[in-house]
């Protein structure tokens, strides 16, 4: 596959424009993180990329035939389900086996039969990154994907998404430096012209 890359891209709402001559490209089989201010329009171009959102100007190239996931800034898990559950309803193919070690090397061992809104929500944040970690994917795109778990368990968790996603093209979005140095993602600033 070819590398992703946006034109130009624009997008507002109403009168706000936020996103101007966005131009950035996302190599295939790296790791790409993503930085700016907030209210820089992070999200909206990680919606634009997920084809969520249709950019007003510009356009982007090389999504074409991608399996695409994602973790967003809210959790979007099935409530009433437990873990392995919310899992398995992204990817079908993986065994209840698999996903029972996935969420254990993801600390998550004591709470695999609970619904996941009986969890705390660094736990909660951990299955929904495992659950796109675990889905058939080309492109990954993490929005703030480390945020609510507490540093230690960052650490460990950042380094095991780096072993997971080592090789594949996945744009991560943060505010945090550190985060992007310990997922070994080259650093790219959200850059508008006027």
């Amino acid at each position: 596959m070819n590398d992703i890359t946006l034109i130009d891209v624009g997008k507002h709402f109403g009168d706000k424009k936020v996103l101007r001559h966005v131009n950035l490209t996302l190599p295939e089989g790296e790791a790409t993180c993503l930085m700016a201010p907030s209210g820089a329009g992070k999200t909206t171009l990680v919606r634009i990329l997920l084809g969520l959102l249709q950019p007003d100007e510009g356009r982007v190239e090389g999504l074409e035939g991608r399996r695409l996931a994602a973790v967003f800034q809210e959790d979007r898990l099935v409530e009433s389900m437990d873990a392995v559950s919310n899992l398995r309803l992204f990817n079908p193919k993986l065994s209840r086996i698999a996903a029972i070690d996935a969420l254990i090397s993801f600390g998550l061992e004591d709470s695999l039969e609970q619904p996941v809104q009986e969890l705390s929500g660094g736990m909660r944040r951990r299955v929904a990154l495992l659950r796109a970690l675990l889905a058939e994917w080309d492109f990954l795109a993490l929005d703030e994907p480390f945020k609510g778990l507490d540093e230690e368990t960052r650490y460990w968790i950042i380094r095991r998404t780096r072993e997971i996603t080592d090789g594949r093209t996945v744009l991560l979005v943060t505010h945090d430096p550190e985060e992007a140095r310990l997922f070994g993602a080259r650093v790219e600033r959200l850059k508008t012209e006027e």
